[in-house]
């Protein structure tokens, strides 16, 4: 998993604790969460949220992205 928070997010210490948050929340749902590449990259609007709304979104997003794939793949599967 990589993070980019860019200076528009905010100063230092916002940046930092954003980076903080998402480790957290990836390392506790990592077992659960499907295998991909994952990049975050946080708007300014997460400055504003709670830990916990924070990582429902994320988990849901990343379980999206992996299912959007899956069937990505099954529609290039069938093309064959």
């Amino acid at each position: 998993m990589g993070i980019i928070t860019p200076r528009r997010l905010g100063n230092a210490v916002q940046r930092n604790r954003m980076k903080r948050i998402f480790r957290e929340i990836f390392r506790k749902n990592a077992a659960g969460l499907p295998p991909a590449d994952i990049v975050v990259l946080p708007k300014p609007s997460c400055l504003e949220r709670d830990i916990r709304e924070l990582e429902r979104l994320f988990v849901r997003a990343v379980q999206r992205a992996a299912g959007e794939e899956e069937k990505l793949e099954q529609r290039n599967d069938q093309t064959d």
